[in-house]
Formats: C-alpha cells, sequence, structure tokens
C-alpha cells in the first residue's frame, strides 16, 4: 500500500508544508472518527479536478461503512461535486438528502482542509465524514457532546486552526483516546461534562466527588500527593490552555492526559 506521502507527491502536491499539515491531521484521524461516530476519509485534489483518499480512519464506537480499504481510491462519482465544492470554496458542506452507500443510508459532510500560511491560508484538501444512518438511535448525553466535539475540531479544521503544529508529534507517554475518557472545558477551565470513563479514571486516582463544575487544575491539585514531583506542562494541559501530553500520579496509578484547545476562528473557547 502507498504511504501517504506517495499518494500526496503523486498528485503534484510537492509543498513539503502540505504533506506534514496531512500527516499530523490524518495522525487524528481516529480521534475525528470516534469523536463523530463515523467513517473519517481525508482526500487530496488530482491533476484532472478529481480526488483521491489518502487516509481513512473507522469509528471504535460504531459501525464502519468501508469495509474495504478505500485509501488510493478516487471519489465516487456521488460525492464529488460535494467534496469540489467545499475545496473550492473554503466552507463545510452538507449533503442535502441522505446518501446511499450500499444500500445503507448516510449523510455525508465535507470539510475543507485549510492550512494556515503567512499572510494567509490555503486548501490543501477535504475531510469527509460519512455517517451510517442506519443505526439511527436516541443519543446519549456522551454521544451529543462527542459529536459537538466533533463539530467544533471541523470548524477548527476548516479555519486552519488544527491540527496545531506546536503539539507534539509523537505520543508522550502514551496515547490517550476518546473512548478512554473525555472531559471538556469551557474557557476557564471549568469541567461541563466528562464521560463515565473520565471519570472512573479520576476515581481511581482518589478524586471521589463528581468532575462537572470544577476547575480541572484544582482536582488534579488536590489528587498530586504534597511533595511529590510533577511534570512542568501538567497545568497548562488540565487548563486547556496548551496542546501537549501529561500524566497525573496517584495512588500508584498513572494517567495520561492530552489536551486539546478549542477555537472559533482563532479565539480559545474550551478545550477537550
Amino acid at each position: 500500500m502507498s504511504t501517504l506521502s506517495d499518494l500526496v507527491y503523486s498528485q503534484g502536491l510537492s509543498d513539503d508544508a502540505d504533506v506534514e499539515w496531512l500527516h499530523r491531521l490524518a495522525g487524528d484521524g481516529q480521534l475525528l472518527a470516534d469523536l463523530a461516530f463515523a467513517d473519517i476519509v481525508i482526500w487530496v485534489p488530482t491533476a484532472d479536478d478529481s480526488f483521491v483518499a489518502i487516509a481513512h480512519a473507522r469509528p471504535s464506537g460504531a459501525a464502519t461503512l468501508f469495509y474495504r480499504d478505500i485509501v488510493g481510491d478516487r471519489v465516487r462519482p456521488q460525492w464529488r461535486t460535494q467534496v469540489r465544492d467545499a475545496h473550492r470554496t473554503r466552507e463545510i458542506v452538507d449533503s442535502a438528502s441522505p446518501d446511499w452507500f450500499e444500500e445503507t443510508p448516510t449523510r455525508v459532510r465535507a470539510v475543507p482542509i485549510v492550512r494556515a500560511q503567512d499572510g494567509g491560508s490555503v486548501s490543501i484538501g477535504v475531510l469527509t465524514r460519512h455517517t451510517n444512518l442506519g443505526e439511527a438511535r436516541t443519543p446519549s448525553r456522551q454521544q451529543i457532546t462527542f459529536n459537538d466535539c466533533a463539530d467544533e475540531l471541523f470548524g477548527m479544521i476548516s479555519s486552519g486552526d488544527f491540527p496545531d503544529l506546536s503539539a507534539p508529534t509523537a505520543p508522550r507517554r502514551g496515547a490517550p483516546r476518546a473512548s478512554d475518557g473525555l472531559i471538556r472545558l469551557d474557557v476557564d477551565g471549568i469541567v461541563t461534562f466528562a464521560s463515565p470513563n473520565a471519570l472512573s479514571a479520576f476515581n481511581r486516582l482518589g478524586f471521589d466527588d463528581e468532575l462537572e463544575g470544577e476547575p480541572l487544575v484544582e482536582v488534579t491539585t488536590r489528587i498530586i500527593p504534597e511533595k511529590r514531583q510533577f511534570d512542568e506542562s501538567l497545568p497548562l494541559v488540565v487548563t486547556g490552555r496548551a496542546p501537549w501530553r501529561s500524566d497525573v500520579e496517584a495512588r500508584g496509578v498513572t494517567v495520561s492526559l492530552r489536551t486539546i484547545p478549542l477555537r472559533d476562528r482563532g479565539t480559545r473557547i474550551g478545550a477537550i
């Protein structure tokens, strides 16, 4: 199978900055798929006004639509106009009606992949979300929150705010997933949502109360034993201000935390 770089370069995209941006975005494809409960595909334009898939992530908490690997395939005719419009307009384009894929009703969202650069930005590809409507059911509060976080990240992708080039390129002490536990912070670092697995992780560290409504930095401060050294990046991680990873250690348990600051057109509005 061709690597992402090979596929990108074969389509005439020779800018190393574009390739690095796409690599970083593809590295978070699993996170996006799990938050959106949908398949995520990344496309780049071809010389003949089409698009080719360079990355694909399947959701871990929902059924995949694509049982066969589509990396290297050209965009299907029923998606081409939607993907092209998103790329040209730099606007998110939703399908007007359910799209049928192998007898399964789906909803498709096309998100332009915009890379920030000095003095402006450029659209370098398109990300598509393929949601299986055949599994539709009354969503739980967790699913609603996950979808909201996915939508916020899609908005950041279309405005050039995600991925964040200041984030580490490789996992530091573990790579936590959305299913391991997700916490949503507001702009002041207050917990507005904590999934059951996130709450369980903090319970094992010694926090026995509810996380929601609490400043995460104060919760973490109470957990860490006195005189225990901790990662200097931890305060920035638990306040949601830096896109880094850090560890919390207590009671012989180590929990890895990763923060993604959320932004609306460059303005920080919270974090996950």
